[in-house]
C-alpha cells in the first residue's frame, strides 16, 4: 500500500460505507490536490498558451477512466458514509463538472434511462440500429449524443412523466453551458482548455465505449444481458477502473460490489459461454472501438474467450464469422418496440 493510501485510510476512512472502495477516496483526493490547482493556475493565467493542453491533459486522461467508473457505481449505489453522504454528493457532482459532465446529467441518463430501457429500441444510447463496425453510423451515433442528447433526454422524461428527472436533465446541461460560456468570457483560453476540449475527450471516451459495450448483440435475443453486452477481462483497465469490463456481469446484478466482479464470472464462466456471451481477455472497451472501426476481427477473435474444452471450441474463422453476426444492425425494431409496450 503507497504512503498515500495508508494516509487516506487512517485518516479518512470513516467517509466510506465499505473498506474496499479506499481506491475511490484515493481518486477523489487526486482530483482535490492535482487536477484543481492547475484548473486554478489555468484562470489565474492571462490568456494561457495552448501548450497547456500538454500538461492538462495527460493528468485529465489519467484520471478521468477512474473517476468515470467511480461515478457509475455511486450512481447505484452511494459508497458515501450516512454522514457524510451531502458532502460526498456534492463533490461527486463537483468533480463530474470538472471532467465533462453536466450536474446530475450520468444519473438521470444511466440510471433513469438506459438501465431501464436496457440498450432496447426506447433506449436513448441503444446500437441495435446501427452496424457496430460502420464508421459512418458510429458517426451519426456520436454526432446525435453530442448534439441532441441533452434534448431528446429531457423529451423522454416529459413523455415519461418523469418531470424531476427532466428538468435534471435540462437544467444540468443548460446550467453546464452557461458556466462555460460565463468562464469563455472571462478567460477564453483557458475555458476551452479545461472544458470545452475535455469534455469533447469525455464525451467521446463514453458514447464510443457505450458503443463497444453494445457492440456484438444477438439479433434473435437483444433483450438478454449475455447477448446485448459483452465483457472484457484480464486487462490493466479493470485494475485502474474497478472491473468496469465485467459489463454482462453489472448488467444482470446492478448493484453488486465492483470486488466481487471477477469471482462471480470464474464461478458462472460456463453458463456465459452455454449463453452465447462474448467475452475478451486482454482488450477494453477503446480497443474494442478501434478494432471494430478498422474491421480488425483477426484480432478480436485472437482474445475471444472459449471453453477450456479444445474439443468444442471454435476455429479461428468460426470465430469471426460469429462476432460478424453479431455486429450487425437488429432488423424489425418498431416490431420489437411492440412487444416492449
Amino acid at each position: 500500500m503507497s504512503q498515500l493510501s495508508q494516509l487516506i485510510q487512517n485518516k479518512f476512512s470513516f467517509l466510506i460505507n465499505d473498506k474496499r472502495d479506499l481506491p475511490f477516496l484515493i481518486v477523489c483526493f487526486q482530483t482535490l490536490f492535482i487536477l484543481i490547482p492547475i484548473i486554478i493556475a489555468l484562470f489565474l493565467t492571462h490568456e494561457p498558451s495552448y501548450w497547456w493542453l500538454l500538461l492538462y491533459l495527460p493528468v485529465f486522461l489519467f484520471l478521468l477512466g477512474p473517476y468515470l467508473a467511480i461515478l457509475h457505481y455511486f450512481s447505484h449505489k452511494s459508497f458515501w458514509s450516512k454522514d457524510y453522504r451531502k458532502l460526498g454528493n456534492f463533490f461527486m457532482t463537483f468533480f463530474g463538472v470538472l471532467y465533462g459532465l453536466p450536474p446530475k446529467g450520468y444519473f438521470v441518463h444511466h440510471i433513469g434511462m438506459h438501465h431501464r430501457e436496457e440498450n432496447g429500441p426506447d433506449d436513448l444510447s441503444s446500437t441495435l440500429k446501427y452496424d457496430a463496425d460502420n464508421f459512418l453510423h458510429w458517426n451519426i451515433y456520436f454526432s446525435k449524443f453530442l448534439f441532441f442528447n441533452f434534448i431528446d433526454l429531457s423529451v423522454y422524461f416529459y413523455k415519461k412523466k418523469q418531470y424531476k428527472l427532466m428538468r435534471y436533465a435540462l437544467g444540468g446541461h443548460l446550467f453546464f453551458f452557461a458556466m462555460i460560456a460565463l468562464l469563455a468570457l472571462i478567460n477564453f483560453n483557458a475555458a476551452m482548455i479545461v472544458f470545452v476540449i475535455p469534455t469533447i475527450v469525455c464525451w467521446f471516451a463514453m458514447i464510443s465505449g457505450n458503443w463497444a459495450q453494445h457492440a456484438f448483440i444477438d439479433n434473435a435475443d437483444t433483450e438478454s444481458p449475455y447477448t446485448m453486452s459483452h465483457s472484457c477481462i484480464e486487462n490493466d483497465y479493470n485494475k485502474i477502473c474497478f472491473n468496469d469490463g465485467f459489463h454482462i456481469t453489472h448488467h444482470i446484478h446492478p448493484r453488486m460490489h465492483w470486488t466481487e466482479m471477477p469471482l462471480d464470472f470464474e464461478e458462472n464462466k460456463d453458463e456465459y459461454i452455454s449463453r452465447k456471451a462474448v467475452v475478451f481477455r486482454k482488450l477494453d472497451w477503446q480497443k474494442v472501438w478501434f478494432l471494430l472501426m478498422f474491421k480488425r476481427y483477426d484480432v478480436l477473435a485472437k482474445y475471444y474467450v472459449q471453453r477450456e474444452d479444445e474439443s468444442s471450441q471454435l476455429s479461428k474463422d468460426e470465430i469471426i464469422a460469429h462476432l460478424k453476426s453479431r455486429t450487425k444492425r437488429v432488423r424489425g425494431l418498431s416490431s420489437i418496440k411492440k412487444q416492449t409496450t
